[in-house]
């Protein structure tokens, strides 16, 4: 069943053809790794998107999660994905997720989005944590720091976002992210959270590859111990 629903997203991504790129995280919304950043799916399109993390701090169980991302407006997107992983006694759960953006950046101020993860409240039936026990909600302020860090030279010459977020939940306390697009293709995530899904101080990075069309592939590690890998695709719908 798992396997089926990753082979459907890898599927959905070398049928499709005149799409848009989009980036989500584990869990189903638009950012990083793990932390949300300031971004919108676009409201032309759809994305699909399924992640995999094998061995899970440091055990034999995998995780999966897969299912899809939409624009309803061009400030606000939901998402639903399932969250399961192969450990005895657990089952798939539905997450879902809504995230808005409150202000867009401008030159002298930075951008503010807020939003929901787990409105339902069903992460902690797959995640066995007290810190997992209500709707993971966060304000994320991002900002272009390209221009600010023009005196490291020719390494930054290409667009670097920065997000610094709080929230509750699995995003209790504090989360930082970076996001550097290193060319038209290639992107390089690195993030911070207080909390997360290891339910500790974490590092998280990634590398996405926006391969072809509106297909990306992912790579990373959490917590610099547990690898995870994946794929989206955005299908625009006219």
């Amino acid at each position: 069943m798992r396997l089926n629903a990753l082979l459907l997203v890898a599927a959905l991504a070398v049928a499709g053809a005149g799409s848009l790129h989009a980036g989500t995280c584990l869990y189903g919304i638009s950012g990083l790794v793990e932390t949300p950043d300031d971004t919108i799916a676009d409201p032309s399109a759809v994305t699909f998107e399924g992640r995999y993390i094998a061995h899970f701090a440091d055990s034999k169980t995998n995780v999966f999660s897969y299912g899809g991302t939409i624009g309803i407006l061009p400030t606000l997107e939901v998402g639903a994905i399932a969250f399961d992983t192969d450990a005895s006694g657990h089952k798939v759960e539905g997450i879902f997720n809504v995230k808005y953006r409150v202000m867009e950046e401008s030159f002298d101020r930075p951008s503010v989005t807020v939003g929901a993860l787990d409105v339902a409240n069903r992460l902690g039936r797959v995640i066995s944590s007290a810190h997992v026990d209500k709707v993971s909600g966060f304000l994320v302020v991002g900002r272009n720091l390209a221009g600010a860090a023009q005196s490291w030279g020719s390494l930054v010459s290409k667009p670097l976002k920065g997000t610094l977020g709080f929230g509750t939940g699995i995003y209790r306390g504090v989360f930082v992210g970076l996001d550097w697009s290193a060319s038209s293709k290639v992107d390089l995530m690195a993030e911070y959270l207080t909390r997360g899904l290891r339910q500790k101080s974490t590092l998280n990075a990634g590398l996405r590859l926006n391969a072809a069309g509106g297909l990306s592939v992912e790579v990373g590690t959490i917590g610099f111990k547990d690898i995870y890998g994946g794929a989206s695709y955005t299908l625009s719908t006219y």
